[in-house]
């Protein structure tokens, strides 16, 4: 019976965790498909504008990881049904044992129950077929020999007591053997609850196999793709270079921003905001503030970016590339006086936060809210990014900048893990 309990409990603590873990697994699965969805729209509009460049190299590599880490949450969903499929299995043998010893055990139930109740007819009958049975206490006294009497007495005595003790165990038995009964109807509900739930993770399996499959598919054919591209970007190493410099030429275009915005700051003495005050609580708020936009995928990372497949080729990162969805509006992270709003290469905006010795950076915005010195509130939206027609997803680039040295957003923001 102990062992029995332990069984179960080890049964129940794997099933439950098997459930937690298929939860996290489809969040996880279902933010990779629609990261997914991200990179390849975006791709989808690199090919309709025929654009092969170093951003059309990163979106392909974006994707190629994207699907590797959805191949890898495939291969955990199929061993965690795998490990669910064994643990049903080994509680399917244990409620069939169950179901064998709950049959034996009724079967024995009912033979006593036959014997008690053969006995017990028998005892009714000794009663009522003894001697001058209608009236017992006449048989007893009507003998003229008191041992007879007496004797005559226990008789009628034993057999009244024995045939209450016979009713007393019938009743006993049979509520036993409809205990039994409650247990084995409960256990074969079990049973084929257990074996219908086998059945949904064997589909389910296979199900995993099958998209599992597709997505391999698919690696192969972006792994080609990407391959296609490196092979057509090497032989355009002059255009590569013109892009890099255009990249610098807009960094620069922020510092030179940034620099007026500070000399602004010395000569404003009437201004609403004390930007001493303002870099101090921005400075603490350093790994918590809001990310600038709620629904979003990183495509790009700060830093030294540079392609194997393309040595010599490197370029720097100033801040983080967000991929988004329609619709999505960028706020800004802190509270600061908009220093400027600047026109870029491609006719989009992006807007400049103040916050003292901080500023914050938003590009690829197709309409901005505010103007040039507008104060602005924590999360306040600063307007739309820029998504074009019969397109579902655009970028914008976020970026943290402390006096003329760029930093690491996401040492910055809150961690979305």
């Amino acid at each position: 019976m102990i062992n029995n309990l332990i069984v179960y409990f080890f049964l129940f603590f794997v099933l439950s965790s098997f459930s937690q873990n298929t939860e996290n697994l489809i969040k996880e699965k279902n933010t990779l498909i629609q990261e997914i969805s991200y990179t390849k729209d975006l791709l989808s509009q690199a090919k309709s504008e025929k654009k092969n460049n170093l951003s059309t190299l990163s979106l392909f590599q974006r994707d190629i990881e994207l699907r590797k880490s959805l191949i890898q949450s495939f291969d955990n969903e199929i061993n965690l049904i795998e490990k669910s499929i064994d643990t049903l299995i080994c509680k399917l043998n244990i409620l069939y044992t169950k179901e064998t010893h709950l049959a034996i055990s009724l079967l024995k139930k009912k033979k006593k129950i036959n014997h008690l109740f053969k006995l017990y007819s028998q005892s009714i009958r000794n009663i009522y077929l003894s001697h001058e049975y209608q009236n017992i206490f006449y048989a007893i006294i009507s003998d003229k020999s008191i041992d007879r009497s007496l004797n005559n007495y226990v008789y009628f005595k034993t057999i009244i007591n024995s045939s209450k003790a016979l009713s007393q165990k019938l009743s006993n038995e049979q509520r036993l053997l409809h205990d039994d009964q409650k247990k084995l109807n409960e256990n074969k509900k079990t049973i084929k609850l257990s074996i219908k739930n086998f059945i949904t993770l064997i589909n389910d399996k296979q199900l995993s196999r099958n998209d599992k499959e597709v997505q391999l598919e698919s690696l192969l054919y972006q792994k080609e793709q990407k391959q296609n591209l490196v092979n057509k970007l090497s032989n355009e190493i002059e255009q590569l270079k013109k892009e890099i410099s255009e990249k610098e030429l807009n960094a620069q275009k922020i510092e030179n921003e940034i620099k007026i915005a500070l000399n602004k700051q010395s000569e404003m003495k009437n201004s609403e905001l004390n930007f001493d005050v303002l870099s101090q609580e921005f400075q603490q708020k350093k790994g918590s503030l809001d990310w600038p936009t709620d629904n979003f995928i990183i495509m790009s990372s700060f830093g030294k970016v540079s392609h194997t497949s393309l040595p010599g080729i490197q370029y720097i990162n100033h801040g983080i590339q967000l991929a988004v969805p329609r619709g999505s509006s960028i706020k800004s992270v802190y509270s600061g006086e908009v220093s400027s709003i600047i026109i870029q290469n491609n006719y989009l905006k992006s807007i400049i936060i103040d916050h003292g010795l901080y500023f914050t950076v938003y590009t690829n915005l197709g309409e901005v809210y505010f103007q040039q010195g507008d104060i602005v509130l924590e999360n306040e939206p600063l307007g739309l990014v820029f998504i074009k027609e019969k397109h579902k997803t655009g970028i914008t680039e976020f970026q943290i900048w402390k006096e003329f040295e760029s930093q690491d957003p996401k040492i910055w923001l809150k961690n979305v893990n």
